[in-house]
C-alpha cells in the first residue's frame, strides 16, 4: 500500500474568495478524525483510487493546515481491501443513515413508482426509476421542446436542483462530471445560467427524467477544485474560419478523460458559426463515448452571439475510431445526440466565453485555445536566485531547520485512548532506533534524561522504558512523546519544558537551540497528541504568553485558537520548513538529521572527551559545506557519566544541569557511532 501525506484544506482565503474558520477546522476534525473516506481523482467518483483519513491540524506562523493521510493500493489484494472500505462507507453514509427518508420518499411517490426503482444518493434523497418524473408531473412534457424545458418554468433551490411541490427534480445527469450520476452537477455552469433567468433571454435546459428527490434533503457539496475562464480577443468576427485541434499533452485516463478538443469556425446560413467538441476514449454513456459539444452562431450586424447550445454526442467504438482520424468539419452527424441546454437572443461576448468555459469544466484546452490567462497560476512566478546563479542542495545535508525569531510549529492530532499503569503520571513513548551493522537499538536523545530528572523533582511519577542514551554534539534536542495520565500531569510537563527553555536561553543566550517534544493526554473517548517544534527562544516566548495550562476536551478549540494567535504573531513563513519535512507519520514534529556517509569519512580520532573526523570531499561538496557554515556533529552512545558537583552517576543523582548552579555532566565512557551534518554545533 502506498502511503501519502498531504493537506486537505487550510484556514486561508482560497481562490474562490472563501475562508474556513479555524475553530471550524478543529471542530470538523474532532467530529471526523476516526472516519475515513474514499479518494477520487478530480472529484470523479467513478475513479476511486484509494482511502483517506484526516490526520490533524498543523500550525505555522500565518497559516493552519488540516492534514490527511492517503492509502493507494498497489495490488489486487490491497485493492479489494480499499474496495470493501469504500462499499461500507457508501452503504452506511448514503443508505443506512438515511433509510427513513428513502422510505418517506417512496411513500409519497405512491403508485408512480415501478418495481425497478433504486435508491440513489445524489446530494439529496433520490429514487432512480425510468420515467418517474413524467409520471409524477405529466404536465412537464407539455412545456418541453426538443427535450428541453424553459428555465423560467423551474424553481431552482441550488444549481441544477429544482423544487416542485414536495419533490426535487434535477438537471440532466449529463451535466455531471464524466456524465455519471455518482458525481456532482456542473455547479459553476448551472449557477451562471440560473443567474440569467430573469433577463430577457430564452434559456432552456434538459432535466433528468429518471431521478426524483425528496424536498428539503438536498445538500450543497463544495468541490475546492480551482477552475478558470479564458480572456481573449472580444471580436469574434476576426477569428479565421477553419478547424483547430488542441491535444491533451498530459493525457492520463485517471486524471483526465479528454484526449483532444477541436474548434471549428465556419459559415452557416450567412452567420459565422462555432462548433466545439471534446473527444474521450473512456466509455461514460453505457458502452458509448459521450463527448461534450457546443454550437453557437454570431449575429453579423452586431458581432454578438445570438444562439448558443450545448449537447452530448455519443460514439460507439467504430465511430469513435473513425472520428479520431478526421477533423470536426468532416465528422458525420449520425451519432447519438442529447441536447442539454440552449440560449437564444443576443448575449455579450464576455458571458458567451464564461458559459462555454464553465460548460467544458475540467477541460483546460478550451481556455488554452482562446489564449486564456489564469491570473492565480503561479507556475511562471519569478523566484529570486542567488547571485552566483547556482542551486544549493542544502536538504542533502540539513533536511529541516527553523531559525530564531521564526516562530514555532505545532500540531494537534486525535488518537485512540492509551492504557498506562495507574501508579504512573507520565510514560515515555520512544520510537527512535539507530542502526549499525549487526545492531539495532532503541534510544532517546541525551537531554531527555535531564528533563526526566526535572519532572521527578516536580513530584511526577515517570516510567522510562529501558533504552540507550544517545548524544549528538549539536544544539538540537528531539524529545519523545510524554504520555500523560491527566491534564494536570501534562501541565507539569509543559511547565517543565518552559523552565528548561528559560534555563537553556540563560545558559547560552547567543546559542541557537532547537527543540521538539510531544504531549499526549487521555480524554473521555480519545486522546489528544500535541506536538511542538522551534527555537527554544521562541518556545519560551510563546509559552510565556499562552501559559502552560493545557485544555480539557471541551476547551480544546478555544485553546488551539489562542495557540494559533500566538504563533501568528510572527507573521508568515510561507511553508518553510515544509510540513512533510518536519512532521513524522505518527503526527509528531521532529528535527531530522542527515548522517555523514561512511565512505566520506576518511579518518576518525577519539580523544578522552572528543571525536575528530577527517572528511574526503569533492570540490563542489566542500564549497556547499563551507559556504553555508555546515559542520559535523559526532553521534555517540553514553555508557557512563557523572555529575561534577556531587560525583555520583548523573542518571542517579538529584542534581540537574542547566537548572542548578555549578552543575555539569562529565562523560566518562562513550561509544562513537556516526557523524551528522548540522547548522547548530554545540
Amino acid at each position: 500500500m502506498i502511503t501519502l501525506r498531504g493537506v486537505a484544506v487550510t484556514d486561508q482565503v482560497n481562490r474562490y474568495g472563501e475562508k474556513l474558520d479555524f475553530k471550524g477546522l478543529i471542530n470538523a476534525y474532532s467530529d471526523a478524525w476516526k472516519n475515513g473516506f474514499p479518494v477520487s481523482l478530480n472529484h470523479d467518483h467513478t475513479k476511486c483510487v484509494g482511502w483517506s483519513q484526516l490526520k490533524g491540524i498543523y500550525m505555522e506562523p500565518g497559516i493552519a493546515y488540516q492534514t490527511n493521510g492517503i492509502w493507494i493500493p498497489e495490488n489486487d489484494t490491497e485493492y479489494k481491501i480499499i474496495k470493501k472500505h469504500v462499499y461500507n462507507y457508501q452503504y452506511e453514509q448514503n443508505y443506512l443513515n438515511k433509510k427513513k427518508y428513502y422510505e418517506e420518499l417512496k411513500q409519497k411517490l405512491g403508485s408512480c413508482i415501478s418495481n425497478d426503482y433504486k435508491w440513489l444518493w445524489a446530494d439529496a434523497i433520490t429514487i432512480l426509476d425510468s420515467g418517474i418524473v413524467f409520471r409524477v408531473f405529466p404536465e412537464i412534457k407539455e412545456t418541453m421542446k426538443d427535450g428541453l424545458i424553459p428555465l423560467k418554468e423551474l424553481e431552482p433551490i441550488s444549481p441544477g436542483v429544482y423544487k416542485r411541490d414536495e419533490f426535487l427534480i434535477f438537471a440532466h445527469h449529463y451535466f455531471r462530471r464524466n456524465l455519471s450520476r455518482l458525481n456532482t452537477l456542473n455547479v459553476p455552469f448551472l449557477s451562471r445560467l440560473e443567474k440569467l433567468k430573469d433577463e430577457d433571454l430564452e434559456i432552456q435546459v434538459a432535466i433528468d427524467p429518471d431521478m426524483i428527490g425528496l424536498a428539503d434533503t438536498q445538500v450543497e457539496k463544495r468541490e475546492y477544485q480551482y477552475w478558470w475562464g479564458p480572456s481573449f480577443n472580444e471580436d469574434l468576427t476576426l477569428i479565421p474560419l477553419g478547424v483547430t485541434r488542441h491535444e491533451n499533452e498530459n493525457y492520463n485516463e485517471l486524471m483526465s478523460n479528454i484526449r483532444q478538443t477541436e474548434f471549428y469556425w465556419h459559415m452557416q446560413g450567412g452567420k459565422q458559426t462555432l462548433e466545439c467538441e471534446e473527444l474521450t476514449d473512456i466509455p461514460n454513456v453505457e458502452d458509448d463515448y459521450g463527448c461534450r459539444y457546443i454550437h453557437s452562431m454570431i449575429n453579423p450586424e452586431n458581432g454578438l452571439p445570438d444562439h448558443l447550445d450545448g449537447a452530448i454526442r455519443a460514439y460507439d467504438d467504430e465511430k469513435l475510431l473513425n472520428r479520431f482520424e478526421i477533423s470536426l468539419d468532416h465528422a458525420p452527424k449520425n451519432t447519438k445526440y442529447f441536447k442539454l441546454w440552449r440560449i437564444d437572443k443576443p448575449i455579450s461576448v464576455k458571458l458567451w466565453k464564461e458559459l462555454i468555459s464553465h460548460y467544458f469544466r475540467d477541460n483546460r484546452l478550451v481556455g488554452e485555445y482562446f489564449g486564456g490567462v489564469d491570473k492565480n497560476d503561479q507556475k511562471d512566478l519569478v523566484v529570486e536566485k542567488k547571485k552566483d546563479n547556482t542551486y544549493t542542495p542544502l536538504k542533502e545535508y540539513i533536511p529541516c531547520d527553523i531559525t530564531a525569531e521564526n516562530g514555532i510549529r505545532a500540531t494537534v492530532q486525535f488518537h485512540d485512548k492509551f492504557t498506562m499503569n495507574e501508579e504512573r503520571d507520565v510514560t515515555l513513548r520512544i520510537s527512535d532506533f539507530f542502526f549499525i551493522p549487526g545492531r539495532k537499538e532503541k534510544y532517546y536523545e541525551a537531554e531527555t534524561l535531564t528533563f526526566i530528572k526535572l519532572l521527578k523533582r516536580e513530584g511526577v511519577n515517570v516510567r522510562v522504558p529501558y533504552t540507550t542514551r544517545i548524544a549528538y554534539e549539536d544544539l538540537i534536542f528531539n524529545m519523545p512523546i510524554f504520555m500523560c495520565k491527566s491534564v494536570e500531569s501534562a501541565e507539569i510537563v509543559q511547565n517543565c519544558i518552559l523552565k528548561l527553555c528559560k534555563a537553556w536561553n540563560r545558559w547560552t543566550p547567543d546559542s541557537d537551540r532547537l527543540l521538539s517534544y510531544s504531549i499526549q493526554i487521555n480524554y473521555m473517548d480519545k486522546s489528544v497528541l500535541l506536538s511542538f517544534a522551534g527555537n527554544t527562544v521562541d518556545i519560551e516566548k510563546v509559552m510565556s504568553i499562552l501559559g502552560t495550562k493545557l485544555p480539557e476536551e471541551q476547551e480544546l478549540p478555544q485553546w488551539c485558537d489562542r495557540l494559533r494567535n500566538c504563533i501568528n504573531s510572527y507573521g508568515k513563513v510561507n511553508g518553510q520548513p515544509k510540513l512533510t519535512d518536519l512532521m513524522r507519520s505518527d503526527g509528531t514534529l521532529h528535527f531530522e538529521r542527515k548522517m555523514v556517509p561512511p565512505e566520506m569519512i576518511e579518518k576518525t580520532d577519539c580523544g578522552h572527551k572528543d571525536v575528530y573526523a577527517t572528511l574526503k570531499l569533492k570540490e563542489e561538496e566542500y564549497n556547499i559545506i563551507n559556504n553555508n557554515n555546515i559542520q559535523i556533529a559526532p553521534m555517540y552512545k553514553i555508557k557512563n557519566s557523572k555529575c561534577n558537583k556531587c560525583g555520583k552517576p548523573y542518571f542517579q543523582c538529584d542534581c540537574i544541569k542547566f537548572i542548578d548552579d555549578d552543575v555539569t555532566e562529565e562523560i566518562i565512557d562513550f561509544e562513537w557511532l556516526a557523524m551528522s551534518w548540522t547548522l547548530h554545533h554545540a
